[in-house]
């Protein structure tokens, strides 16, 4: 990777269903006793992960294929140009508010580079569930981002899928 320093490079990071992304040193003998590098959690006051009851208690009733909570499904994805990590985090805001959103990390030091994170939002022309007037909108309660991210000539590619069978989707 360019850009990066020794102590970073080529890191192992984890992501996890409580949102939050970790990296570690692949370096041998590991500093600080293999403690992490760093750690980034997307959590804070008002802002908690989403428990699998309150997505799933939604129409397709008692339907387990993820337990404990939805945060960091997909797997993120590494730019060796910039440093940067991207991953997708599904957070609970206020109590009531579902959101996602793309955290774009600097892999040395964790902190979100400018502009991140972004809002994940969208319309588009469609009848399906949801439809109202001829638009769908994406729905950050249904959908779930469980593919990994994929990075393209510098563009970040991501893609949602039901969050579980019987939950009728529009994005994809």
């Amino acid at each position: 990777m360019t850009n990066v320093s020794s102590r970073a490079k080529a890191p192992v990071t984890s992501s996890s269903s409580l949102r939050s992304t970790t990296a570690f040193t692949r370096s041998m003998p590991r500093p600080n006793g293999g403690a992490p590098c760093w750690q980034t959690s997307f959590l804070g006051p008002n802002v908690v992960a989403p428990a699998t009851d309150d997505i799933l208690n939604t129409p397709c009733g008692n339907f387990r294929n993820i337990s404990g909570h939805f945060g960091i499904i997909g797997t993120p994805v590494i730019d060796p140009v910039t440093g940067t990590l991207y991953v997708v985090a599904r957070t609970k805001e206020f109590g009531t508010n579902f959101v996602q959103k793309l955290h774009a990390l600097d892999i040395t030091t964790g902190a979100e580079r400018a502009n991140s994170p972004v809002l994940i939002t969208a319309t588009y022309p469609g009848t399906g569930t949801g439809s109202i007037s001829g638009v769908l909108t994406f729905d950050s309660l249904r959908e779930n981002q469980r593919s990994a991210l994929a990075l393209v000539n510098g563009i970040v590619y991501i893609g949602w899928a039901s969050t579980a069978i019987g939950i009728p989707i529009t994005a994809g």
